[in-house]
């Protein structure tokens, strides 16, 4: 995190970085992150693990509440649902004016990520037969593997944060065209 300032004194430590005054040192690249964004370095920098960790806190939420509306309104129905509400949490997230926003959107993203795979899940468990379901099960958490790996073509291709929450977005609303 510190490494994204750039020290206006050559007299100061890295250690010492949280005593300067603002305009003692500035930003390499403000665009580039929320961490720059936001400024959530020092006092702050609490605030990049929780905004995390209430990513995955949505995924907890979203199994169990988003598992019922797959059983209650059926695993394709559900599914669109997920993954429109996981485009557009993300999209907000992108959009968002304020640290807050953007953790109300992560949070909301998580939850339809969990409800997607849950979908997902089941609805292919439930069309294979039980002597393939734990190959076919294993199988299907591949969109994991490949997932990270097109996150890293999007992160190189578009290296300011929001452009990659943006187009990670926009990959989510493709899916809804590929039934």
């Amino acid at each position: 995190m510190l490494g994204l300032a750039v020290l206006q004194s050559s007299e100061v430590s890295i250690p010492d970085f949280c005593s300067l005054r603002p305009e003692q040192w500035s930003w390499t690249y403000p665009e580039q992150s929320i961490v720059a964004e936001y400024n959530l370095v020092c006092d702050s920098a609490w605030k990049v693990g929780l905004v995390n960790s209430f990513y995955f806190v949505g995924m907890a939420v979203g199994g169990p509440l988003l598992g019922a509306l797959t059983d209650h309104y059926g695993r394709k129905k559900a599914l669109y649902i997920c993954t429109a509400l996981g485009a557009v949490s993300c999209a907000l997230s992108a959009a968002g004016s304020s640290y807050w926003l953007y953790f109300l959107w992560r949070f909301v993203n998580g939850m339809a990520v969990q409800g997607m795979s849950t979908a997902d899940q089941v609805l292919v468990m439930e069309e294979v037969g039980a002597d393939y379901r734990g190959r076919v099960g294993t199988v299907t958490q591949a969109h994991y593997a490949g997932g990270s790996c097109l996150l890293a073509v999007l992160a190189y291709t578009f290296p300011a944060g929001r452009s990659v929450v943006l187009a990670c977005a926009t990959v989510t609303a493709l899916l809804l065209s590929c039934s």
